[in-house]
């Protein structure tokens, strides 16, 4: 039974000099996945570093030979409040702006599993709205243009 760290070293043989993709990453996966059961984020990391690729490249290669991925990324929840005052204030605008810079709908989640939607009826901080919250910080008087900071301040 091969441990974590045989796992390491065969990642560190195999991407030395390499820079790209390769072969390889679908072996040592394959490897990774056979005897644990399935991938961790951990891995999909080191081969990411090792091998120049980006993390993207080696989990949607992952997903499409139906690997089965042990990424627990925690999701974290975008709320909008549409409760009277924020969406007098704009609060609809700031949802839609949401919407198209993540590209998904209310209770819906990205693709990379980052960021999910939904929206608030009230946060009983109406003087202060349109209010957001991700995760457990909250931003008051948001605007459209805040929209894109916002998601960029939590990536």
């Amino acid at each position: 039974m091969k441990q974590k760290e045989d796992f390491y070293r065969e990642i560190d043989i195999f991407s030395k000099g390499a820079n790209g993709f390769s072969p390889f990453i679908v072996d040592i996966m394959r490897g990774i996945e056979r005897e644990f059961g399935g991938i961790e984020k951990e891995y999909v990391d080191y081969i990411s570093e090792k091998f120049g690729v980006k993390v993207e490249e080696v989990l949607d290669t992952a997903k499409m030979l139906g690997m089965k991925l042990n990424t627990k990324q925690e999701t974290l929840e975008i709320r909008v409040c549409l409760g009277m005052h924020c969406k007098a204030n704009g609060g609809e605008f700031v949802l839609d702006e949401f919407k198209r810079l993540l590209k998904i709908d209310i209770d819906e989640t990205t693709t990379d599993g980052k960021f999910s939607l939904t929206v608030q009826r009230c946060f009983a901080k109406c003087t202060v709205g349109p209010n957001v919250k991700v995760g457990e910080k909250f931003y008051n008087r948001v605007d459209v243009e805040d929209v894109k900071k916002i998601i960029e301040e939590n990536k």
